[in-house]
């Protein structure tokens, strides 16, 4: 799934992300993207790859990470000029036959389709790299081009004051004195001294500290619900516990038995939301007090974050007579097969009942048309991205 590590060089806290290639694990990476500070490292196999039954050249996959660079909300894109860098890393050069020139042919490939993205116009720095683990060709450059690019946006400067109060509130997560892991970020404030809080106030900062911690990994906030998640890596094993069964092991690197994948419905009560949380370990860590109702709360603040990220939804009355239940629905849960079907049985069942001529201007009809372009575009976009377009269509047509 999510990979995620700290270090220090020169002095410099760095942050690594490490979000998986396949359809499946980049499933997870709607919440881990940033449009300050942040190095794109984007790896290329230079050798034919197989997938869906589809082989994908060079160029295409390069134009599918930089499509998700361009079109990301929380990505690059979002970024004023020169606070990102972009480092195209071309894989296994020793497996290409041809030799220098074919090599020089593929960097000159990559270049031209990076080049012809407008994100790639606000990036402070970009490089084509092409490598070879095995005989360590050009992982010097590799290092090199990383280095540079660090330097280059580490050149925008974070006032001094936000520095210190993300120092207080880190201290207090690490001395776990914050209530848990997913809490409101105005419960942050608490955690920092009252002149300090007087002049962040006076002078409206806030909102701009909570961007940066965002934007540099400190913590994923929510900013339409105020929540934050101050352990990115727990975020991504709860989104993990979401997943379509026959997704959640690639996503997870597990195995699963087939009675366990059987257990995993697509819509399920808050009890068993919670219980399905209980699984994961993290939960309890981050949380000196580990009586189970704090736990719990600590599971329902987290069901609260899913749903205002857009990744499940409560059923209203007349879906619960729809579908025969009461639960929370994660489209992410269900087969791609059937997916673009649950937030509109109710609304495809009106269809029937539309005469010919009044189906052009019905909404149901529009609902149906839109439902058919995302499913005629489910290559084109990851799981949990997919979910989120249904999310938002089911409140458009339900506000």
């Amino acid at each position: 799934g999510i990979e995620f590590k700290e270090m220090m060089t020169n002095e410099t806290l760095v942050r690594v992300f490490v979000v998986g290639g396949k359809q499946v694990k980049q499933a997870l990476n709607d919440q881990f993207f940033s449009s300050f500070n942040a190095v794109y490292v984007v790896i290329i196999n230079l050798t034919p790859l197989s997938s869906s039954s589809q082989t994908l050249s060079i160029k295409e996959q390069t134009r599918e990470w930089m499509h998700l660079l361009q079109t990301h909300p929380h990505g690059p894109s979002g970024s004023r000029c020169g606070e990102c860098a972009l480092i195209v890393v071309g894989t296994m050069a020793d497996l290409v036959s041809g030799g220098t020139e074919t090599l020089l042919s593929k960097d000159a490939e990559i270049r031209d389709e990076v080049k012809g993205w407008a994100v790639t116009q606000l990036m402070g720095l970009v490089h084509v790299v092409l490598v070879s683990n095995k005989t360590g060709q050009g992982l010097k450059n590799a290092w090199s081009a990383m280095s540079e690019a660090m330097k280059r946006i580490g050149s925008w400067k974070v006032p001094v004051i936000m520095k210190k109060v993300e120092g207080d509130i880190q201290l207090a997560i690490k001395e776990k004195r914050v209530a848990g892991m997913f809490c409101n970020v105005g419960d942050l404030k608490a955690f920092v001294e009252p002149a300090t809080r007087f002049e962040m106030s006076r002078n409206e900062m806030w909102e701009d500290l909570w961007s940066v911690m965002h934007n540099v990994g400190a913590m994923i906030v929510n900013f339409q619900s105020r929540m934050a998640c101050t352990n990115p890596l727990l975020l991504s094993k709860v989104i993990c516990h979401f997943l379509q069964p026959s997704l959640l092991p690639l996503a997870m690197n597990e195995k699963e038995s087939e009675n366990e994948s059987q257990q995993r419905g697509v819509i399920i009560t808050e009890e068993k939301a919670i219980e399905r949380m209980m699984e994961i370990k993290e939960m309890k860590n981050g949380v000196e007090n580990v009586e189970q109702k704090v736990i719990d709360q600590q599971c329902r603040n987290a069901l609260e974050f899913m749903e205002q990220s857009e990744l499940c939804f409560r059923l209203n009355s007349k879906e619960e007579k729809v579908y025969n239940q009461q639960g929370i629905l994660f489209p992410s849960l269900q087969s791609s097969q059937k997916i673009t079907c649950f937030p509109f049985f109710s609304v495809i069942e009106q269809l029937r009942n539309i005469q010919v001529k009044e189906r052009r201007a019905c909404p149901c009809q529009q609902a149906r048309v839109g439902c058919w372009m995302l499913k005629s575009s489910r290559r084109a976009v990851n799981v949990m991205t997919f979910g989120q377009l249904l999310v938002r269509m089911r409140r458009r047509l339900h506000p």
